[in-house]
């Protein structure tokens, strides 16, 4: 149904697999908007509910003025809202097989961003580790999950300069964000 969690997750191993697997650039949605007045014409008296359109990342309902956004939509939002233009997909490995990894560097804001996708009912205990790159500051993140779109993580503070923890719930979907050192 819209808004479920499980379509959530799904968009966003969909586009992790487009990402790493077929080494696309970008990921494009092809249905982006949809709005009740056109749904309504559409499908005239065919009796479709409006809110069966979930490939659609929002709906617009001219009824009650409120736009809607679907489970693509805040799958797309844990990589778009996050990742920054220029950074570059480095490589990422999960030790779990039921959790996805997809790791971007920006050396222009030097930042690096993942986006973890628990895939498991059960919640994952994470140790992230750094090669080649020392991170500086705190982690800040948000997360998805059955009762939650985009909530803010209290800031992760790293063990040291290339490793950090984090616990991510079940069926989730966790953006994260960190400052890196600037080799100079």
């Amino acid at each position: 149904p819209f808004g479920s969690p499980e379509n959530l997750r799904a968009r966003a191993n969909h586009i992790h697999d487009e990402l790493v697997y077929a080494n696309a650039s970008a990921y494009y949605a092809m249905n982006n908007l949809w709005d009740r007045q056109s749904h309504e014409v559409h499908f005239k008296n065919r009796g479709i509910d409006f809110f069966s359109e979930s490939s659609h990342i929002a709906l617009v309902d001219q009824k009650t003025s409120e736009v809607h956004i679907s489970g693509i939509g805040f799958a797309i939002g844990h990589f778009a809202r996050w990742i920054t233009p220029g950074s570059l997909r480095i490589d990422a490995v999960s030790g779990n097989k039921l959790v996805k990894v997809t790791a971007f560097r920006s050396d222009r804001q030097n930042e690096l961003t993942l986006v973890v996708i628990n895939n498991s009912n059960f919640e994952a205990e994470m140790d992230f580790s750094m090669e080649n790159m020392a991170l500086q500051g705190t982690v800040k993140g948000e997360y998805s999950d059955r009762s939650n779109r985009w909530k803010q993580l209290p800031p992760l503070t790293a063990s040291d300069n290339a490793s950090f923890r984090l616990t991510v719930g079940p069926t989730s979907v966790t953006s994260l964000s960190a400052t890196l050192v600037n080799p100079d």
